[in-house]
């Protein structure tokens, strides 16, 4: 594989298909997307991500959870894999299956942290930015999946940046972040260069809004009480905890306290949830996976395929995990 042709063609790849989203009128925010990636995003995603998956996707069949709309597609497919599966419960990700038609790409929706892809058809399966959102009760349901649809010899890839085992990470960036998620103020930014959060509209607010629909007679002061004490509750559990109040008066208090990972009411999926790498090694040992290596060095080489002779500076509290289903 020539390396540099490759990057060339990604280049036009992402300049073809941010003109072609824009042109045919796709949803606001996947055209920004493909205008960030076709900018610099590719570049980045490629140089801090897929340069250090530790098999060339050439020839191999690839999974990416957590895709957004596709857009690591083209970088893999440009790098000879022969096909692409990305995952994800994104809103507009059937605007995104139109912008690649007639490409090897297929992008679906898990339910439950169940995978539509059938077993042992996946050599390579990237998890990047993704274990930090999945709700917690689905998260041992997405690690059995992964081993199911990985085929003998396939790796696992796990990528984050909420690495716990960084102390000045988890106090300057981590807990002002989960505050602000779940407290706001709405519209407040946390978090500096490279990827600040624009919190607009806070967990509490957000509880707020629902309990409101729930029950519009319910005074000011009694949906604030409801929804301060109601933190991390969410779907079906939060409704039944409201109704319950409304009808009896009966609350089991859950106020917010500082470090517990938010949880977004509506969907309980989690925001920016730390793992130590440790943690997602453990879990992969459980289920026979081998060759794992934990990897939450600052300074990290790259993969002897992508031809990358230096190592890459990755931000405070990024980790990478990688293991092999055997054969």
């Amino acid at each position: 594989m020539n390396l540099t042709q490759a990057t060339q063609a990604m280049q036009q790849d992402y300049t073809t298909l941010a003109a072609e989203a824009k042109k045919r009128g796709l949803n606001a925010d996947l055209v920004a997307k493909a205008e960030y990636w076709r900018d610099s995003g590719w570049r980045v995603y490629l140089d801090f991500v897929v340069a250090h998956v530790p098999v060339c996707p050439e020839g191999k069949r690839v999974l990416d959870l957590g895709c957004g709309y596709g857009l690591l597609a083209p970088i893999l497919l440009g790098l000879g894999a022969t096909s692409y599966v990305g995952v994800d419960v994104l809103a507009g990700l059937s605007d995104a299956r139109t912008l690649f038609a007639g490409r090897p790409v297929q992008l679906v929706e898990p339910e439950a942290g169940y995978l539509p892809v059938q077993p042992q058809t996946i050599d390579i399966a990237i998890v990047n930015e993704v274990v930090s959102h999945i709700p917690k009760a689905h998260l041992p349901i997405v690690y059995d999946e992964l081993w199911r649809v990985l085929a003998s010899g396939g790796t696992l890839f796990v990528s984050d940046g909420n690495g716990l085992h960084s102390k000045s990470y988890i106090h300057k960036t981590l807990l002002p972040l989960y505050a602000a998620l779940e407290n706001g103020p709405d519209g407040v930014q946390v978090g500096g260069p490279p990827f600040p959060v624009t919190v607009g509209r806070c967990f509490l607010s957000q509880r707020k809004d629902m309990i409101r629909a729930w029950h519009p007679d319910l005074e000011p002061g009694t949906i604030e009480y409801i929804a301060k004490n109601t933190a991390g509750l969410h779907t079906d559990y939060f409704r039944q905890t409201v109704d319950r109040f409304v009808a009896t008066g009966e609350l089991i208090r859950r106020p917010y306290e500082r470090g517990f990972v938010p949880v977004v009411p509506s969907t309980g999926v989690v925001e920016e949830r730390g793992f130590f790498p440790e943690q997602i090694a453990l879990e992969l040992r459980s289920r026979a996976f081998a060759n794992i290596l934990a990897d939450a060095s600052s300074a990290r080489l790259p993969a002897p395929w992508s031809e990358a002779a230096q190592p890459s500076s990755f931000p405070d509290g990024n980790f990478c995990v990688t293991a092999m289903k055997p054969l």
